[in-house]
């Protein structure tokens, strides 16, 4: 009997996720899997469906499960037969490796909801959460933001690399990089370091806003974020930057990324109405995952005649898209109604 002997090897664990050049028909490569199994390795590369780019999902279920049936005295009966290897029972359609910030309570709790509310749509879809530990997750004026930035940045990949001991096919990194920073490639830059580091490609807050506003056709939006002004600026300049007219922008100033949470939906309605409805704008844009938003749109959204775009639905709508998975979801906003 083969007695595998579980790395837990950081390195070890970044060399075994990172995909073969191959293709899904024509295995020619292995690879060793996470349990110490040499099995084929059939990555496919996939293109995807709002990036139009090419990136590879892993092959996570060749090697496993490696079992035994055990009695109760402790003997060994049988092997299980692994054949061609068994997908995770619950992912097995896409397995997503989503990023939280420790102080989210939002990002797992809306996402899922989307999920259940479309169990037999998304059926074998999960999601697996790895907190970014953040231990000054304060940011309530300019220098306690600049220390959340400089913990949070140290942190990111360090949490995207333990991530990949769920073996996820794809990563969410749930961040608002534009509280941080308003340049698009300084944005871009700690999502394409998880990417480099794990291998695996990744869905982003500035993907998402992005895909999701230009499905839309919308150029002219309102921004509701949770950050200081300093926090606000960022968002104001990062949406400029892509190419958005922000008619009117908001800020709650919150002291923390736990007071993120705790903003109740009825104040922010009010903010919506009092500071968007009165202005000529395409869509009202949320920042900020722990500023849930998915309740609000499901409300407001046909009332208003406006899309709500909201981090966390919208990342998730962009993972799912640009892995194929492309079905209309309902009790999701109209991004996943309507596109």
């Amino acid at each position: 009997m083969n007695k595998a002997v579980i790395p837990y090897s950081i390195n070890f664990l970044k060399s075994t996720i990172i995909m073969n050049e191959h293709s899904l028909d024509n295995v020619t490569k292995t690879k060793t899997y996470l349990n110490g199994v040499d099995a084929p390795d059939r990555s496919k590369s996939i293109v995807g469906g709002l990036s139009g780019t090419v990136f590879k999902l892993p092959d996570v279920n060749s090697g496993y499960p490696v079992a035994k049936l055990i009695d109760e005295s402790g003997a060994e009966v049988e092997d299980f037969q692994r054949g061609d290897g068994y997908p995770d029972t619950r992912s097995h359609r896409l397995k997503l490796g989503v990023l939280v910030p420790a102080t989210n309570c939002m990002v797992e709790s809306e996402m899922w909801d989307i999920i259940v509310r479309n169990r037999e749509l998304l059926s074998g879809v999960g999601i697996h959460a790895t907190n970014i530990l953040t231990p000054a997750p304060k940011f309530g004026n300019a220098e306690e933001l600049e220390n959340y930035k400089t913990v949070f940045n140290a942190n990111l990949v360090e949490a995207a690399e333990t991530a990949l001991l769920a073996e996820p096919q794809y990563l969410i990194v749930a961040f608002s990089m534009e509280h941080f920073y308003s340049d698009l490639d300084e944005n871009a830059s700690q999502p394409r370091l998880v990417e480099q580091s794990t291998g695996l490609s990744a869905a982003t807050w500035s993907k998402a806003a992005d895909a999701a506003l230009k499905k839309f056709g919308a150029r002219r939006i309102g921004l509701l974020c949770p950050f200081d002004p300093r926090g606000l600026e960022n968002a104001i300049g990062f949406f400029e930057n892509l190419g958005y007219e922000v008619a009117s922008a908001a800020g709650l100033g919150c002291a923390s990324g736990t007071d993120v949470g705790h903003v109740p939906d009825a104040y922010k309605e009010k903010v919506i109405h009092e500071r968007f409805v009165p202005v000529d704008i395409d869509a009202i844009v949320v920042c900020g995952t722990n500023l849930a938003s998915l309740a609000l749109a499901e409300k407001l959204e046909q009332k208003l005649d406006i899309p709500i775009i909201g981090i966390n639905p919208a990342l998730l709508w962009y993972a799912l898209r640009e892995n194929g998975i492309s079905a209309p979801l309902l009790g999701a906003s109209r991004l996943f109604r309507e596109f």
